[in-house]
């Protein structure tokens, strides 16, 4: 086979006279049948030869791109494990006395245990008013007076009980947070002491003396209260036009009063009827005598 390719090349005529003289026996058939058989497998891998050279040059433009895609993609790793390290050093640092999760940590216990102290307080006092309810009850007071108390204490116990509930979510998050502590301390440990700088936290405050009902009530009597300016007032009024906007007008100035009647002097001394002074009176009606004298 590889010795074809050094002949000189026949022409077609004469390639078609010799294809016409083997097909008129059966040995020059079975000799072009075989020759096809054993071509076409040459032919096949010559094929595959060829789109593998082609897979390769394809392959090969394309290797340098990917290779410095991935480059650029592992610095970007590196820095964004580098700003992690950094914000989770600047939550808890080792350098500082107390971090800021345990400074809301601490915070937010002081602010569960006042709630439970001033809790604490109101279900007391609505004990002692229920207490007294009774006591009212049993010394022959108005009913209807020790079942108000009674049932305002009952308001408080159930408004008591939602601040419970609230106390409880508040602990939760504590919990929460003291978690997270520690999985963040245990993360700055396995990093190691190389970490990346952090800035300076602020002085941590003291949380030792607990919040006090004396301190609220002075902020908020020293709290200066901005005047409201006084506006005038208006008034809805219909408009003229149906595709006009709502228009606003000065609400006219109030209606005076109607002036009582004068009642008849009685001068001091002078003897009058009973009668005559409550026939007036008695002339009223039931709802005038209540309009009247409500």
């Amino acid at each position: 086979m590889a010795g074809f390719s050094s002949l000189p090349t026949a022409g077609a005529e004469e390639y078609d006279a010799i294809e016409a003289a083997l097909m008129e026996t059966a040995r020059g058939r079975w000799f072009l049948a075989e020759f096809a058989r054993r071509n076409r497998g040459d032919d096949t891998e010559r094929l595959l030869a060829a789109i593998a050279r082609l897979e390769a040059t394809v392959t090969a433009e394309r290797e340098a791109p990917e290779l410095d895609r991935m480059r650029v993609d592992l610095v970007e790793m590196v820095k964004a494990i580098s700003r992690t390290k950094a914000e989770i050093a600047a939550i808890q640092s080792p350098d500082h006395d107390q971090s800021r999760l345990e400074a809301a940590s601490e915070a937010l216990d002081a602010i569960v245990r006042t709630t439970e102290r001033a809790t604490s307080d109101i279900l007391e006092a609505a004990e002692e008013v229920q207490e007294v309810a009774w006591t009212l009850r049993e010394g022959g007071a108005d009913p209807r007076v020790c079942d108000t108390l009674d049932h305002k204490a009952t308001q408080i116990y159930t408004a008591c009980s939602f601040q419970d509930l609230t106390a409880q979510r508040t602990s939760h998050i504590v919990h929460t947070l003291r978690y997270l502590e520690q999985r963040l301390t245990a993360m700055i440990e396995i990093w190691g002491a190389d970490a990346d700088a952090v800035a300076p936290a602020p002085e941590p405050v003291s949380l030792a003396i607990d919040l006090a009902q004396s301190d609220v009530d002075e902020m908020i009597a020293t709290a200066a209260i901005p005047p409201i300016p006084a506006t005038p007032r208006r008034s809805l009024v219909d408009s003229m036009l149906p595709g006009d906007d709502i228009a606003f007008v000065p609400s006219p100035p109030p209606i005076p009063a109607p002036a009582k009647p004068a009642e008849p002097d009685i001068w001091e001394g002078e003897i009058v009827a009973l009668g005559t002074v409550f026939s007036e009176i008695d002339a009223l009606s039931v709802q005038e005598k209540i309009t009247r004298f409500s």
